[in-house]
């Protein structure tokens, strides 16, 4: 899936650095496409405001003892895969009842 992105990587430190990272945001991606989430972010939805929860990738560095972030765009990922985040017919008249 990312292998030629990692074989233009020189370093391997950096090499699998970047692989770790890589693993958090598809972890992240199934997080957010499970179905629990997507119910949680539906019912925050449906009340208005800000939807929950709010998926965040964090890589813990040993060498230095930092957690850092992990850039994602979970919405632009979940764009590009559509059909396979797609657990709920949000159109659907009879969706909150499925949710019961």
């Amino acid at each position: 899936l990312h292998r030629e992105e990692l074989k233009q990587i020189p370093s391997q430190e950096a090499r699998v650095r970047r692989l770790v990272e890589l693993n958090v945001a598809e972890q992240c991606l199934n997080i957010y496409k499970s179905a629990p989430v997507q119910k949680r972010r539906w019912d925050t939805k449906l009340k208005g405001g800000r939807v929950f929860p709010i998926i965040h990738g964090v890589v813990y560095d040993p060498a230095n003892g930092e957690l850092n972030r992990v850039p994602i765009d979970i919405h632009q990922k979940v764009g590009e895969l559509r059909e396979c985040y797609d657990l709920y017919d949000f159109d659907s008249p009879d969706l909150h009842e499925s949710f019961n």
